[in-house]
């Protein structure tokens, strides 16, 4: 009866992944999916629920046309956040959030956004984006505030912080990634990171943010250490500097650094 049953369940999994196989199959010759070789270690059954999520997207979105959200959410009618008094205008957004959740749409927003604001954003403005005319059980449309309105103090901040976490980040030159195009084909960046081994950094803050429309300039004080190749000793640099932003394709991106002298 034990040999029985192992047999039985050897059989139901070579069914499981000769389905995938064709599921696989459907998804290259209809929409030019690709599947590398490699090792394939997940149940059976959890890759077959996922190559079906696959298919009906695919299928989906072969087959949708344009709309609103407006129109998605079934012409819903809102009044103008204007019209509303603060305790109006927080219960409807709960309303509105809790339709937007029923037609599995989901706002988020990295910064707080105040209540009236983000009402007026929603049906003034977000019911009126277009988006593909599709829907698929288990997927959702997402949405986030700030791709509508960034918060550039917030980007130049969070960009500034971990630009000069990673470029005294030795183990790998992954700081490149927040330069300019201009800033990446020069050497200033790398000159300063070759005289060191490694870096020591004791404390980093922002203490001003200016900006434009396409500048911006994070000044801030900082304390690290730099240790040279085959020397015990430390150099110390302690004070205020700035980090020079440009925006470039919608994203700020750094240009140049200005760090404080050598504390002697």
């Amino acid at each position: 009866m034990e040999n029985e049953h192992f047999d039985n369940l050897e059989d139901s999994l070579n069914d499981l992944n000769l389905d995938n196989q064709v599921k696989k199959l459907k998804l290259e010759t209809e929409f030019g999916a690709h599947f590398g070789d490699f090792e394939n270690n997940l149940d059976p059954a959890i890759e077959g629920a996922f190559l079906d999520s696959i298919l009906a997207f695919e299928r989906n979105f072969k087959n949708s046309t344009r709309t609103t959200l407006f129109n998605r959410l079934e012409k819903p009618q809102f009044p103008a956040s204007v019209d509303l008094s603060d305790e109006e205008v927080s219960e409807a957004l709960t309303r509105v959030l809790q339709l937007l959740n029923q037609h599995n749409v989901r706002l988020d927003t990295i910064c707080p956004v105040d209540n009236r604001t983000l009402y007026a954003f929603i049906v003034e403005e977000l019911f009126y984006e277009e988006m593909d005319d599709m829907q698929v059980p288990g997927m959702q449309t997402c949405f986030i505030y700030e791709e509508f309105h960034p918060n550039h103090e917030y980007d130049i901040r969070s960009h500034s912080e971990d630009f000069f976490r990673l470029y005294l980040d030795k183990s790998s030159d992954y700081y490149s990634r927040f330069l300019t195009s201009a800033a990446e084909k020069k050497d200033w960046h790398t000159i300063f990171r070759e005289l060191f081994v490694g870096f020591d950094l004791k404390e980093f803050s922002i203490t001003s943010i200016a900006f434009d429309q396409d500048c911006g300039v994070a000044t801030f004080s900082c304390d690290f250490e730099g240790r040279m190749d085959g020397n015990l000793e430390f150099v110390n640099f302690r004070g205020d500097g700035e980090i020079k932003l440009v925006q470039e394709y919608d994203y700020w991106c750094v240009d140049s650094i200005l760090l404080p002298k050598v504390k002697q």
